[in-house]
């Protein structure tokens, strides 16, 4: 009678362990929408390749949209499933759905984007290949209504003729700006060691009123030290020779001053016309370049472009014929996502599952009565063995 006793025992604390986990744990319910697949345009590696890259991308730009949901191949098919899962049958069957048609909206939307970049790519190389005929049409045009070889010639031998005689006048204006700043230098020696000076500069014809002051003062130094070896300091011709040195060195450096002066405005007045000069050098030889380009071109250079333009010509027609059929073929090779199977509020939980709940709740406890059924009879005997002892 205990054998049975425990048997509904065990029946009932199983069961009621199944209605419990049955009843008190939240529900988990999954809905799944199937969405049919095929690319316009698949990668090199083929469909397979295309869609596990495209799996990726929507799985990361569709984050928020997707909430929550799941994007998974089914295997061996064109078929992808939207999977949802949630506490609420009717809630997760309208997010399995949502996100379905979020994916077929983006891939719609990515395909014209992709479109509209292929479109606007192809058109500005149209508009570069059109601009660059444009400009060969007007260089074409330049070169042959310019001026005949003939009166070319006569302006390129006017303007070497030019170019020669402004480097010759740079050149002599390079040498007075070397005379000018050497009479400066020897200038700044009178200045400051008036004893050590040598030869003055011949080539400075300014030099002379400097040379005729020098030579002033170095005699009236020389009469001083001549005296001054006949007779002592207080003697009054020793004193009239002082004077005659002051008013001599003070003469020199008046003189100095204005040579300076002079000087310093003739290198400034010679520097700028050195420089304008240089500009003038540079002018004239633009000039000869360009008419060096001119003449070729008009020369020989006819036909070479005549010839380019007929590639670019040829290049721009073959874009603009590419152009008109990527506008007529809009959306032909797009990516299609479409739905093949809506997602349906589904009747039971992916768990708790009753029926394997109460298979278990059901099924432990026979197996425990059972192996207990086993061992019970050996109980009572061995009691009995050591009542007889």
């Amino acid at each position: 009678m205990g054998r049975f006793l425990s048997f509904f025992v065990f029946l009932a604390v199983g069961l009621g362990a199944a209605w419990c986990v049955c009843h008190f744990t939240t529900p988990c319910y999954e809905s799944r929408c199937e969405c049919e697949v095929s690319f316009g345009r698949p990668a090199e590696g083929g469909f397979e390749e295309t869609l596990n890259t495209r799996l990726a991308v929507w799985q990361s730009d569709l984050g928020d949209a997707l909430a929550g949901a799941e994007i998974a191949r089914v295997p061996r098919s064109r078929l992808i499933a939207v999977v949802a899962r949630g506490a609420r049958a009717d809630e997760v069957a309208a997010r399995a759905n949502a996100a379905a048609e979020a994916l077929v909206s983006y891939a719609t939307n990515a395909t014209a984007a992709r479109d509209g970049a292929a479109a606007a790519k192809m058109h500005a190389e149209v508009e570069r290949l059109r601009a660059e005929d444009e400009r060969l049409g007007k260089k074409l045009l330049e070169i042959r209504t310019a001026n005949a070889l003939e009166g070319g010639a006569s302006a390129r031998r006017h303007l070497e003729e030019s170019l020669s005689k402004t480097t010759a006048d740079i050149k002599a204006q390079e040498k007075r700006v070397r005379e000018v700043g050497a009479w400066m230098d020897f200038l700044e020696v009178a200045r400051t060691h008036p004893k050590d000076l040598g030869a003055f500069p011949a080539s400075v014809p300014e030099s002379s009123e400097v040379r005729r002051a020098h030579k002033a003062w170095s005699a009236a130094r020389g009469r001083l030290a001549n005296l001054r070896t006949k007779y002592t300091e207080e003697h009054p011709e020793i004193e009239a020779a002082k004077i005659a040195l002051v008013a001599t060195a003070k003469e020199f450096a008046d003189v100095l001053v204005g040579a300076s002066a002079v000087a310093e405005g003739e290198l400034t007045t010679a520097q700028n016309q050195l420089k304008e000069l240089r500009r003038k050098a540079s002018a004239l030889r633009a000039d000869l370049e360009r008419m060096e380009i001119v003449t070729t071109e008009t020369s020989g250079g006819i036909e070479r472009l005549e010839q380019e333009k007929k590639v670019t010509r040829d290049l721009y027609e073959e874009a603009l014929r590419k152009e008109n059929e990527m506008r007529m073929n809009v959306g032909q090779d797009a990516d299609l996502v479409r739905v093949v199977r809506a997602a349906s509020v589904p009747k039971k939980p992916l768990y708790p599952d009753p029926v394997l709940a109460y298979s278990i709740g059901a099924g432990a406890p026979v197996l425990l009565w059972i192996l207990l059924g086993l061992l019970w009879p050996s109980a009572p005997r061995h009691r009995r063995v050591r009542l007889v002892r």
